[in-house]
């Protein structure tokens, strides 16, 4: 069957998230559509830059929803589109950390949940373009439509993606400490103004790479990554021992 595929939000993920499925919509048969508070419709729809815009009400009827919003102000959105979402429709989060989107979704909507985040933007993509090895961690947190889940994580292992199922807390417990903490090193790297010089190394590249990646996403993200997840903290705080115990054992 034909899912119609809503996204809410039209940043740089929601906006490569709408690319990939619309360069793909042949592998599952799905089409893509995008609501973005931004934008004014003078009609149900609309073409905007080669996407297909509709308004909130009906991004909410489709068969999967995938709000793309910054995670601090989810909780907000899920609350404002609660009452137009039918029992039959699969919403997606696709946030950076996972207890807090999945307690919010399984908190206030009735319909099938699947807490997600897909460990690539448009980066590390290449504008939507490669996939190869990236990862995409699922966990299914109420599913009565067991078939379309199967399609739709089908849909990123046939482009190339690497599917791990964690739960929304062993994902958060690992993110501290690879996502989280890899963004930590890329903002004092940012803050530090660490650049290509002469001497770079194929070794400092990969750090550098990092660090533009962080330096391409919104300060929100950062915070909102440190903040929302409950295990970024006893991170924070050992990097800050670490640091003082170097800066001790050298006497700095």
């Amino acid at each position: 069957m034909k899912y119609k595929v809503g996204i809410i939000g039209n940043g740089r993920f929601g906006d490569n998230l709408y690319k990939t499925f619309e360069r793909n919509k042949d592998k599952v048969d799905l089409e893509p559509f995008i609501y973005s508070r931004s934008i004014d419709l003078n009609s149900k729809s609309e073409i905007i830059n080669s996407k297909r815009f509709v308004s909130l009400k009906e991004i909410c009827s489709y068969d999967i929803i995938i709000p793309t919003v910054p995670i601090s102000v989810f909780e907000k959105q899920i609350l404002e589109i609660k009452d137009l979402i039918p029992e039959t429709s699969l919403v997606v989060d696709v946030c950076s950390v996972s207890i807090h989107p999945a307690k919010v979704m399984q908190d206030n909507l009735n319909c099938d949940l699947l807490s997600t985040h897909p460990m690539f933007g448009p980066d590390s993509t290449k504008d939507a373009t490669f996939f190869d090895g990236l990862k995409f961690i699922h966990h299914s947190l109420r599913i009565k439509n067991e078939q379309r889940v199967k399609d739709f994580l089908g849909f990123w292992k046939d482009l190339g993606c690497e599917l791990i199922e964690l739960t929304p807390e062993e994902h958060d417990k690992q993110a501290a400490y690879t996502h989280a903490y890899a963004f930590l090193i890329g903002k004092i790297g940012i803050m530090l103004e660490v650049r290509r010089n002469d001497i770079s190394t194929k070794g400092f590249e990969g750090v550098l790479y990092n660090q533009e990646a962080v330096e391409n996403d919104t300060g929100q993200l950062f915070n909102d990554m440190l903040t929302y997840n409950p295990f970024a903290k006893e991170m924070f705080e050992k990097f800050g021992s670490a640091y003082t115990k170097i800066g001790n054992d050298l006497g700095l």
